[in-house]
């Protein structure tokens, strides 16, 4: 059963004043109020109080919103019934049969700290070091419902469900190097069935270039050839710049005899020349359109696996795919598109991201707008992978890896 979005229509509904009779009030006197007693100031068949003085209490001025608060206010109702919306999901899935899992991935604010690290890690300039902040950006993980058939969810910085639909999370908060991440799922097994990244400054493997192993693969990766744009900052020498303007003028061309007094004019035109840029050195900027891929990975065995019952709502490690992923046949490469080249996967390697229960529910969505969820997760439980992937000996920034091999 598919969850369909519940759109919330908010009615507002504007009042007009009006007085005991049902006429609208009015800010001041009626001509009646000049026949009542001394002392008492009506306004709209209400008596006015006066001060100290004897002087009538001012009113309270109503101050009417602009057109800009007016828009902002609805933007916040829409946000806000968004919001109530997504949170009634969580429940009403649990009850209605499905499951929710929480999962993890890497944190890109705890490792790219400050804008000089994403600059000098997202191949922006043609002075970045290296675009791997786009790769990290762009890692999602896939895993598939081995029971029910297109049942899928996807894990990443930007698998988010108002981006990718209802794959991606619907909640997520960070706690460190962690980013965890909420999705609603059908119940069943899940396998991790593969991966997706953007690689920045690559060209796609040569087509052909070799004989195949001959050994099983574990699947395949497609690369699909991008061009992305990369800028260079400089600056050039540039002289200095005129425009000319067409002034017009009067002048007396005829006098009067013995006098000054003038008794005819004319007009005159001239082209008078304006600078407008002063000679200097200016800045520039350069595009270049450079090569890269966006590889994605389609696995044909198991590399790890959990379950979830319906109404469960579990938590499990994530797997990260940190570049570089995988490893393929060279000889086994075909171009099956104009900018698609195809081979086949020998080693695939993820990285572990460890989930703490603890961290989540320390987590409190309640103070977000979430009170629902907060129930939802103050039942949750710990739910172990099967990881048919063998530990690297070596980690990755103190991560354990697990390495899936051909013909193992």
């Amino acid at each position: 059963m598919k969850i369909e979005a519940v759109v919330i229509g908010l009615l507002a509904c504007t009042i007009s004043p009006s007085n005991a009779q049902g006429h609208p009030a009015t800010n001041g006197a009626s001509a009646d109020d000049r026949n009542t007693p001394d002392g008492v100031l009506q306004v709209a068949g209400i008596e006015q109080p006066r001060n100290q003085d004897g002087n009538p209490v001012p009113k309270r001025r109503k101050w009417r919103l602009s057109k800009a608060e007016k828009a902002a206010e609805k933007q916040e109702q829409a946000r806000q019934a968004l919001l109530d919306a997504t949170d009634m999901l969580f429940l009403g899935a649990l009850s209605s049969g499905k499951s929710i899992v929480v999962t993890t991935t890497i944190n890109l604010d705890s490792k790219y700290v400050g804008p000089d690290a994403v600059t000098e890690n997202n191949a922006m300039y043609v002075t970045s070091k290296s675009g791997i902040f786009i790769t990290d950006l762009t890692s999602t993980s896939e895993w598939k419902n081995t029971q029910v058939s297109g049942a899928t969810f996807k894990v990443g910085n930007e698998a988010q469900a108002e981006k990718i639909g209802l794959e991606g999370s619907f909640y997520r908060f960070a706690s460190g190097g962690t980013l965890y991440q909420v999705y609603i799922v059908e119940p069943g097994v899940y396998s991790l069935s593969g991966s997706s990244y953007e690689v920045r400054r690559m060209k796609a493997p040569p087509v052909g270039g070799g004989s195949p192993a001959g050994r099983p693969g574990l699947g395949r990766v497609t690369f699909l050839e991008t061009k992305n744009s990369e800028y260079e900052r400089g600056q050039e020498w540039r002289g200095e710049q005129y425009t000319t303007e067409t002034v017009q003028s009067s002048y007396c061309n005829l006098v009067i005899a013995g006098s000054d007094q003038c008794v005819s004019w004319g007009t005159r035109t001239d082209e008078v020349p304006r600078q407008t840029r002063a000679a200097g050195y200016y800045p520039t900027i350069e595009e270049y359109k450079v090569d890269g891929v966006t590889a994605t990975a389609r696995l044909s065995k198991n590399f790890a696996s959990f379950t979830v019952g319906p109404g469960e709502a579990v938590l499990v490690d994530g797997l990260f795919a940190a570049y570089p992923v995988m490893n393929f046949d060279d000889g086994s490469c075909q171009r099956i598109d104009a900018n698609k080249v195809d081979c086949e996967i020998t080693d695939y390697a993820l990285t572990r991201m460890p989930a703490s229960i603890e961290e989540v529910r320390k987590n409190n969505p309640a103070a977000r707008g979430y009170p629902r969820l907060a129930q939802v997760l103050s039942t949750i439980q710990y739910r172990p992978l099967d990881i048919l992937a063998k530990p690297e000996s070596s980690k990755t920034e103190g991560a354990q890896s697990y390495v899936l091999s051909a013909g193992e």
